[in-house]
């Protein structure tokens, strides 16, 4: 008996260690999430992304989709000309904030079978929960946020900028 009580501490021991590692696993991956995505080198290009285009309003708030027009734009919709010569564009949102971009929202899109960025400028909280529910409301895509950060991960200390 005296065996068989030692194996099922063991047994509950060995559980708990593996959550707790399990846990610290789950902390460290977090921790190192947060400093991707604040990279402040990756905010430094975005910039001057943003700087060396020019915004064009395509679409005013309120205005319907051209093909869904159910879909009303919660805020001014353009593209950010980029280069003339590939006609490269990024879709961008205008806010009433400040004239940054201050987060970045990447679609997947299922029915065009397609991955899409498109640059948050200058929004509020509130402007960019009204994008993200915009963006969300077909079953087809969905979205995430990535907010700027100014944090320099560990792993570019060194890079020249």
């Amino acid at each position: 008996m005296l065996y068989y009580d030692f194996f099922i501490q063991y047994e509950i021991f060995s559980s708990i260690k593996k959550v707790f590692t399990l846990y610290e696993n789950i902390y460290i991956i977090f921790m190192n999430m947060n400093r991707y995505e604040n990279n402040a080198y990756f905010w430094q290009k975005i910039d001057a992304l943003y700087l060396s285009g020019d915004f064009i309003e395509t679409h005013h708030r309120g205005e319907g989709h051209p093909i869904y027009p159910e879909l009303k734009f919660p805020l001014t919709y353009g593209t950010l000309k980029i280069d003339d010569y590939d006609n490269q564009k990024i879709s961008a949102f205008k806010g009433s904030k400040s004239k940054q971009v201050e987060a970045i929202a990447l679609c997947a899109d299922i029915l065009n079978k397609d991955v899409e960025i498109k640059f948050l400028i200058g929004l509020s909280e509130e402007e960019e929960e009204m994008v993200l529910k915009f963006l969300d409301q077909t079953e087809f895509q969905k979205s995430v946020l990535i907010r700027r950060g100014n944090d320099i991960p560990y792993w570019n200390d060194d890079e020249v900028v």
